[in-house]
């Protein structure tokens, strides 16, 4: 058909329409065969819209049909726009244009017979934005399903609407058990209320915020707890709900608890050192004390007759000073530098033997049972530190019972224990795993707080009045000097169960032995009179004083010096007369550990005798691969000390039990 032919269009508002429009305008003329088919279209006329979209010039395309201008994708609009010709039915499809990179919105129809009109719209941004949201929905969703948090949806009556796949692999149940159920059921009942409380503070102020901590229920029946942080927002219907990114805390809290609870320990460890160091140190000077006390009453007990009236007050004084004795042995019990004297215990005969004293150390409306395991292991331990545990303990459970009558239990037993199991004793340093002889007192008294069995063996602490010593201290420290374990377990209003326990006598035990009394005293039984130099060190005056007096009572005679250094001088001077060095362990300036080694640097035989305050564990710890002639612990009887010198100057021999 000749474009002269086609029907006038040029009118002024089609003309208007054309030019003004913002959509593309083409019109085509049907190419036919011979036999009247469609073959072609022939471009007639595209307005300045359609030129923007494509960039095709009209006036270039006017007389050329489609497979000119689209060799490679005309026969796309063909099949199209043959549809539209046969069935007279306009149609709406899009095409993608290469040359230009636009989405395009084709809409063909037959306006006349043999005339085909196209309305294009440019597409690109929509489509754009429509492969972006595509695009940002297949993210999110990909971030969804595979999210290690819980992300939920609910609404304003707490009613699940949506659940990730991450519910099921936190709690075990599938998400449609959960769609469409209030959330109340799978929280903990305790924690419902705070919940739901959060829920409506979202939705009412429309903020977005953290919620409380809370428990949610697994399949198994356990509880998993649980933080989420919300936000309110409506959706596509305008329905106001909440949505929320929860996150399981409960090895978090856990991991928390445990850094607490090793800050605590550590603490408490360092409290106890303190306190240790502390009455270390005062028993250590008050021994001194004592020595000095002791040795001026003995002193005076020998310049007196049998029959003087005086006597007995002496004799009050010395029993007085053994009391002190006896308390800064609870205090060094406490420290962990206690007199031990070890030999085999069997804890059952032990416990049997000290029965009948035992009751009578509570009230006669409290009522003692004791259950002996048989045949029980030995252990190796100090009977005297080992008979103050059993009382203290005793003590401890009749003033916790406060309503009368009441009963303590005491317990023996084997226990195979564990790195686990004594992670919960309440000492710091922890045994090595094996075999322990337990003893174990159970009491039906007022029970214990938390914060309370933290500090019973806090010295001089108590719940009662003021004043009441150091008992449960020196549990504790007995049982750190034997290498053991202790356990507490308590419940206020339902009583407390404290147990000790020791090391079989087949397992290594970290104790300091000492060289028996008994023998001491044996050893002072010998006779004749000592002879020789001894040089005496002690930086307190008093203590060196009364030192010397007693051990030239013995037949010796005397050098002093009052520390190391001074010490040091003196030998190199009088090397040659003197036998035997009496000096103490600690001291300013140079200490006795120190001032050994560099006596034996000037004269490798000479006999040294250590003293102190504390036993020979500190000793041990000091002295390094030389070790003295003998030890002597302060404070000291005139008998002791002469038997010891007897020994050192005469070279016996003795086995060595310190270290």
């Amino acid at each position: 058909m000749d474009i002269a032919a086609a029907p006038k269009i040029g009118t002024e508002i089609y003309q208007m329409l054309f030019s003004k429009m913002v959509e593309g305008f083409v019109l085509h003329e049907i190419v036919r065969d011979s036999n009247g088919v469609p073959v072609d279209y022939r471009f007639l006329e595209a307005n300045p819209a359609f030129e923007c979209m494509t960039g095709l010039i009209a006036e270039n395309l006017a007389g050329k049909t489609i497979m000119e201008i689209f060799p490679k994708t005309g026969l796309f609009l063909l099949s199209n726009f043959n549809q539209v010709v046969f069935s007279g039915e306009p149609i709406i499809f899009e095409r993608y244009s290469q040359d230009s990179g636009k989405h395009l919105k084709i809409s063909a129809y037959c306006p006349v017979a043999d005339l085909l009109a196209c309305i294009i719209v440019d597409t690109t941004e929509n489509k754009q934005a429509e492969l972006s949201l595509k695009g940002s929905e297949e993210k999110f969703r990909t971030l969804v399903e595979s999210s290690i948090d819980v992300i939920f949806v609910l609404d304003t009556k707490g009613v699940f609407k949506f659940v990730s796949p991450a519910w099921e692999k936190h709690f075990g149940y599938a998400v449609s058990e959960v769609i469409e159920q209030s959330f109340a059921p799978f929280v903990h009942p305790d924690d419902a209320v705070l919940c739901f409380d959060y829920l409506v503070k979202i939705m009412s102020t429309g903020q977005s915020a953290t919620s409380p901590p809370y428990r949610v229920k697994r399949a198994d029946g356990s509880w998993s707890l649980f933080i989420a942080n919300g936000t309110p927002y409506t959706d596509e219907h305008g329905n106001y709900l909440y949505i929320g990114v929860g996150r399981d805390i409960s090895d978090q809290k856990r991991a928390e608890e445990e850094r607490l609870e090793l800050e605590r320990q550590l603490l408490h460890s360092q409290k106890l050192e303190s306190l240790g160091i502390l009455a270390g140190g005062i028993a250590h000077d008050f021994n001194n004390l004592l020595q000095v006390i002791n040795g001026n009453l003995e002193l005076t007990l020998k310049k007196l007759s049998p029959n003087t009236s005086p006597l007995k007050y002496i004799d009050r004084a010395i029993n007085a000073a053994r009391h002190a004795a006896d308390l800064t042995n609870r205090m060094l019990a406490y420290s962990g530098k206690g007199h031990f004297i070890i030999k085999t215990v069997d804890l059952n005969s032990l416990v049997i033997e000290n029965a009948s004293m035992l009751r009578t150390a509570v009230p006669r409306t409290i009522s003692i049972d004791l259950h002996t395991t048989t045949e029980l292991p030995p252990i190796k331990a100090d009977v005297a530190q080992l008979q103050q545990i059993i009382m203290n303990l005793i003590t401890n459970a009749a003033e916790a019972i406060e309503e009368q009558p009441g009963f303590i239990k005491l317990s023996t037993g084997v226990l195979d224990c564990d790195r686990n199991l004594l992670a919960d004793s309440r000492l710091v340093d922890k045994p090595e795993p094996g075999r322990f002889v337990y003893l174990e007192v159970t009491d039906n008294g007022i029970g214990m707080s938390e914060e309370t069995q933290r500090r019973i063996f806090d010295p001089f602490f108590t719940t009662k009045f003021t004043g009441r010593g150091l008992g449960m201290s020196a549990v504790l420290g007995i049982v750190k000097g034997h290498g053991g374990a202790l356990f507490v377990k308590s419940v206020p209003g339902r009583g407390s169960t404290i147990k000790v326990a020791f090391p079989t006598i087949e397992s290594d035990i970290n104790v300091t032995t000492q060289k028996a009394e008994a023998a001491i005293e044996s050893r002072s039984a010998a006779t004749g009179p000592l002879s020789g130099s001894v040089l005496v060190v002690d930086d307190e005056k008093s203590v060196l004083r009364i030192c010397v007096t007693m051990v030239k009572l013995c037949g010796l005679t005397v050098i002093t010096a009052s520390d190391g250094a001074e010490a040091i001088r003196k030998f190199r001077t009088h090397s040659n007369e003197i036998d035997l060095v009496l000096m103490d362990l600690t001291m300013p300036n140079m200490d006795g550990v120190a001032a050994m080694h560099e006596l034996r640097r000037i004269k490798p035989e000479i006999k040294i005798i250590l003293s102190s305050g504390f036993n020979e564990q500190e000793l041990d710890e000091r002295v390094g691969n030389q070790n003295p002639s003998g030890f002597i612990r302060k404070p000291y009887s005139m008998k002791n000390l002469k038997a010891e010198l007897r020994r050192v100057l005469s070279g016996t021999a003795v086995e060595k039990q310190y270290g």
